[in-house]
């Protein structure tokens, strides 16, 4: 009789947005070198069009991007996908009302402060999915 090897958990999925690509681009290699499977877009309507389609474990997203802000494209993920965990990254001070707003239509996102150290989104990452 042969043994099974044991699997390898399937990595969580991260779906990050931000409309500059290089801080999108880092935030994914980071991502993958921790073990996540990630999806970079680079503006609100594309994450909430891949969070429908790939079904992520947690969205990251700047929140000042063209066509839909990070807080309403987060809003849409959250209904979509009601566990998914948001963790949204500001370094606008716009976003404390952007921020109150949501807050007043029933959503409260924590907003890391733009640039963000990763380990601070990798501790915001932890127990998502399968893995993380």
């Amino acid at each position: 009789m042969l043994a099974t090897p044991p699997q390898k958990p399937t990595p969580a999925r991260v779906l990050v947005a931000d409309d500059e690509p290089v801080i999108a681009e880092t935030l994914g290699l980071i991502l993958k070198l921790n073990g996540f499977d990630v999806l970079v877009v680079h503006d609100g309507l594309a994450a909430v069009k891949e969070a429908a389609r790939w079904q992520p474990h947690a969205f990251v997203s700047d929140v000042i991007m063209p066509e839909m802000d990070g807080i309403n494209a987060a809003i849409q993920v959250s209904y979509l996908l009601p566990g998914c965990r948001i963790v949204l990254i500001s370094g606008q001070a716009i976003t404390a009302d952007l921020q109150h707003e949501a807050a007043l239509r029933g959503h409260d996102f924590e907003i890391l402060p733009k640039p963000t150290h990763p380990s601070e989104l990798l501790d915001r990452l932890t127990g998502i999915g399968d893995a993380g």
